[in-house]
């Protein structure tokens, strides 16, 4: 989790296997004033992207 003091706006990265954490997920935030809940559904759709020419590994150097 990651927080924008600027836009005092905090942000979850989700990674791994989506698949399995898809469903309804609750949010709640606590502080001394309280707490406050929010709920979400995460939904998976789409494919993983597939290269369609696979890339090769190379080494470029800079030159003049």
């Amino acid at each position: 989790m990651e927080y924008n003091s600027k836009e005092s706006i905090y942000t979850l990265t989700m990674t791994g296997n989506l698949k399995e954490k898809k469903g309804k997920t609750k949010i709640v935030a606590k502080n001394n004033g309280g707490e406050v809940f929010s709920e979400a559904e995460l939904i998976i759709s789409g494919q993983i992207p597939v290269f369609a020419v696979k890339p090769i590994k190379c080494t470029v150097l800079e030159g003049l």
